[in-house]
């Protein structure tokens, strides 16, 4: 069973758990509804559908022609993200509020870690980096047939091109990727439209859907990309997020939080671990650690879909 971060945070966790899950969520956008499977080992092997498959009419006699679906064999890795947090122990121990540094500071390392897997969401590259996966900028490619553009040089965003990402997707759009000047500009565009939609989530964040396909942001795309002459340009990206065809996060099932339901049903809640080393040697400082093992799967090609050269 997949769930994301915001459903896994509805089962009952360990308080500390909860306060990471919680950190990552009030960060990132993308952790609210990006869906997380548990696996074993380091890796996955699955197939990813490059090409879709046909079916026809028969009469009785006919003969049958065979057509599949073109599907490659990939390799999905975790991947390592996290950092240190070191918490001086003097300014810990003698402050008004014992214990303030570091319930300041972790959160914040759990921010950094989190924004560190959402770049490499967007522009990971295994080929260039084995520490880094593939990303949505390496798999959307005008060859896959899941890349538009705005033009040569790009060109000021307009609702029928935010349209056209997602009908590129073959299946169901689940999610829009944008910076906040792109939010910006649809906003702009579509204030007495009804299908764009508006709201707050439990952290008081609004949040905004086109057509009922909630939009995130996602500022490591970033606003400062080169299209043609222009070096302001920026992209979109649409992801079908059902399990096994679109987008979904991996993670091993020892790193995850194992909740057992009154049914017997077992849950695995994703999330970022908080480990604490300890004493330092030569500090006066306790080390914590926040660690991610973390992967990232596409099941088709057709499940993402990118539109560049979006200016403002």
């Amino acid at each position: 069973m997949a769930i994301s971060l915001a459903e896994g945070a509805k089962y009952s966790l360990p308080d500390l758990q909860r306060g990471v899950i919680q950190s990552a969520l009030e960060y990132s956008d993308l952790m609210s509804y990006l869906k997380w499977s548990s696996m074993a080992g380091n890796a996955k092997l699955y197939n990813r559908e490059t090409s879709l498959g046909s079916a026809a009419e028969y009469a009785p006699g006919d003969t049958w022609t065979e057509s599949t679906a073109g599907t490659t064999q990939v390799t999905a890795k975790l991947k390592i993200f996290g950092g240190d947090a070191e918490i001086d122990e003097f300014g810990e121990t003698t402050g008004d509020t014992p214990g303030a540094i570091a319930a300041e500071q972790i959160p914040i390392k759990i921010r950094d870690t989190v924004r560190q897997y959402e770049l490499r969401v967007i522009n990971g590259n295994e080929t260039s980096d084995a520490k880094q996966f593939d990303g949505l900028r390496t798999l959307c490619t005008s060859g896959n047939s899941n890349r538009i553009t705005m033009g040569t040089n790009g060109a000021t965003l307009t609702l029928k091109k935010l349209d056209e990402v997602l009908d590129l997707i073959y299946g169901k759009p689940g999610l829009l990727l944008m910076t906040k000047r792109s939010r910006r500009t649809i906003a702009d565009l579509a204030r007495s439209s009804s299908a764009l939609a508006s709201g707050r989530d439990e952290f008081s964040r609004e949040w905004l859907s086109w057509h009922g396909v909630p939009i995130a942001i996602m500022d490591r795309i970033g606003d400062g990309l080169t299209k043609g002459s222009s070096s302001v340009a920026s992209e979109i990206y649409c992801c079908d997020l059902t399990p096994g065809y679109g987008v979904n996060g991996l993670q091993n099932e020892k790193t995850m939080q194992r909740v057992v339901l009154p049914t017997g049903q077992v849950i695995m809640v994703p999330g970022p671990q908080v480990i604490e080393i300890g004493p330092m040697e030569t500090k006066d400082a306790k080390k914590y650690r926040v660690r991610f093992y973390a992967g990232l799967q596409v099941g088709a090609l057709r499940g993402i879909s990118c539109l560049d050269g979006v200016l403002e």
